[in-house]
């Protein structure tokens, strides 16, 4: 149960201000109806995560989890590093 409410956090707040987010409440304000919204956009999310899920876990057991963690935080230095030269190159 802890995993699940982390997780849950953990989604919540990487949503925020996510189009998906702002879709959803496009669609609550046009159709007035939250429980419907609320149930298309968690089935929506359900949809197109539980798929990357299980690809994950599959992955992880080919490839130590250390070397996604190492390639995901290169990725992120990448993007930081190259994010500001190119606002000031603007």
């Amino acid at each position: 149960m802890e995993l699940v409410l982390i997780s849950a956090c953990v989604a919540a707040l990487a949503e925020i201000g996510d189009r998906t987010q702002l879709l959803a409440i496009m669609l609550a304000m046009r159709f007035h109806n939250i429980v419907l919204v609320a149930t298309g956009a968690i089935s929506g999310m359900m949809l197109a995560n539980v798929p990357v899920v299980f690809l994950g876990r599959a992955a992880t057991r080919i490839v130590p989890l250390n070397v996604f963690r190492i390639g995901a935080a290169a990725v992120f230095a990448g993007l930081g590093s190259w994010a500001p030269v190119e606002a000031i190159r603007d």
